[in-house]
């Protein structure tokens, strides 16, 4: 296994001061963002959490992370995202996390290797060397980790996808080969 999937609501500091109304700050007053086919993501994180995702109100749907939270920066909703991919936002002040809501294991990545060549051992060497550098500053900040060049970041669906490095990914369990 190369790391954990641990999600949790993000959400644009703007967009969580206006919806204090007196109702608080539960996940269930704030708009919420698709970005994984089906909605597996969430409906895990709900049941983790013991939420009915009913509860929830979608407002937009993505078929990217990425795109995803280029809207949640904007303000139009909370994602539900692992840290490697909003430590950037995080650091800057662009998106906070949604208080009282801790990080669910949702699923892991990890690649099966599929053959011996130099090549693939070479890779998965660094892959192996990347991964550990990452778990490490993970664990020597508080809001996660760089990014792996956008590695890790491939699309979480029932469907196998493929990112920009070509990696394909599946839900809760994404493979990289």
């Amino acid at each position: 296994m190369l790391k954990r999937d641990s999600s949790r609501p993000v959400v644009s500091p703007n967009l969580l001061a206006k919806s204090s109304d007196g109702r608080g700050k539960a996940v269930q007053y704030l708009p919420a963002l698709q970005c994984a086919a089906g909605n597996w993501d969430w409906k895990l994180w709900c049941e983790a959490l013991d939420i009915s995702l009913a509860e929830l109100s979608f407002a937009h749907e993505f078929d990217t992370d990425d795109a995803a939270l280029h809207a949640c920066v904007a303000g139009l909703g909370m994602v539900l995202a692992p840290p490697i991919l909003t430590a950037r936002e995080i650091r800057s002040g662009a998106l906070v996390a949604l208080p009282g809501y801790e990080p669910v294991e949702i699923g892991a990545y990890r690649y099966q290797r599929r053959s011996e060549a130099r090549v693939v051992r070479q890779f998965c060497s660094w892959l192996d060397a990347k991964t550990q550098r990452l778990n490490q500053d993970c664990r020597a900040t508080a809001d996660g980790a760089r990014s792996l060049g956008g590695l890790c970041g491939a699309a979480k669906s029932g469907v196998p996808q493929h990112d920009r490095h070509g990696f394909a990914s599946r839900k809760a369990d994404n493979l990289l080969w």
